[in-house]
């Protein structure tokens, strides 16, 4: 099935399903603003206001210099299989930290299942046909916290 430009994603109602990924590295970061119950809320509301429906959440306690993290490869692999339409950070840089080869080649990844991948606190959303560099406003270019 092909709707939304995604591959396959199976719709629930007629929205797109999307997971959540949450990131922390750090015990303090979590404690200081960007904690998980905030991410997730965030992150919740900017899914309702786009009319998506959440159907996975994963979170990783972690730094996110290295993507072998078990909650975004659970995405990852549920993005190949066509279970969800889109992936929801709070931020870009929770998406993913480190050289931005590397975290182009990840986004890349979701792209190519036919996913997009949206961060509620930028309000930006890459198209499964976008491509990540051209898209993204300068600011953004890197993916660390401003």
């Amino acid at each position: 099935m092909e709707q939304h430009g995604l591959k396959h994603p199976e719709q629930h109602s007629g929205q797109i399903p999307v997971g959540i990924l949450i990131r922390v590295s750090t015990k303090k970061q979590g404690e200081h603003g960007t904690s998980p119950d905030t991410q997730r809320a965030d992150c919740i509301a900017y899914c309702e206001h786009q009319g998506w429906q959440v159907v996975m959440v994963e979170e990783d306690h972690e730094s996110g210099v290295e993507f072998d993290r078990a909650g975004y490869q659970k995405l990852l692999s549920a993005a190949k299989e066509g279970k969800i339409g889109g992936i929801v950070v709070r931020d870009l840089s929770r998406f993913g930290r480190g050289d931005l080869g590397t975290s182009i080649s990840e986004f890349e990844e979701f792209r190519r299942a036919g996913c997009l991948v949206a961060s509620a606190s930028e309000n930006i959303i890459l198209q499964p046909t976008d491509f990540l560099a051209g898209r993204l406003p300068p600011r953004s270019k890197r993916l660390s916290n401003i």
